[in-house]
């Protein structure tokens, strides 16, 4: 579904009148709940109902799912994969440069602009970093098992807690 809708005006000007007491009167459509068909309002509340739709800097305002996505556009038939069987090549040893460690911290900020959670942050509050990627089907179930068996120790991203700071304060 295309949100392309909402970049059109919120209001039309031919609904909007001034009244010789400063206050402005809009004529909207009849409120299905209520029946009104006008708001009477100064000229404050008038701004801030109109500027609370402008978007944040940066923020993306029209985004596209489905065939309407950019990947959805490319429409590339369906390949017969002939590598099944071969094995795949050994990794070169990844090279720690400033442009390599760049390009690969990519992903990671594209996710932290885009959906406003950085992805490389512990519940701790530290910083994480990628050591390896696991591929072998048997160690990803078995970390799987693991963490449902209830031996892990994770803390509930909801749980309430005081402040660090706070928390050292009290305990001296």
């Amino acid at each position: 579904v295309q949100a392309r809708y909402i970049t059109r005006p919120v209001l039309a000007m031919d609904a909007l009148e001034k009244l010789d007491n400063g206050r402005l009167v809009l004529q909207p459509p009849p409120d299905p709940r209520t029946g009104a068909t006008s708001i009477e309002l100064d000229p404050l509340e008038w701004i801030h109902r109109i500027t609370s739709h402008i978007p944040d800097p940066g923020r993306h305002c029209q985004r596209f799912y489905g065939a309407y996505s950019n990947r959805g556009r490319i429409r590339v038939p369906p390949r017969h994969d002939d590598t099944v069987g071969i094995p795949a090549p050994k990794l070169q040893e990844q090279d720690d440069s400033n442009a390599s460690r760049e390009a690969r911290n990519t992903w990671a900020r594209l996710i932290k602009k885009i959906f406003e959670a950085d992805p490389l942050l512990c519940t701790c509050g530290g910083r994480m970093r990628i050591v390896s990627f696991i591929t072998d089907p048997r160690v990803v179930d078995r970390i799987l098992r693991h963490r449902e068996s209830g031996r892990c120790k994770t803390r509930d991203p909801f749980e309430t807690r005081a402040p660090p700071h706070a928390a050292s304060a009290t305990a001296r």
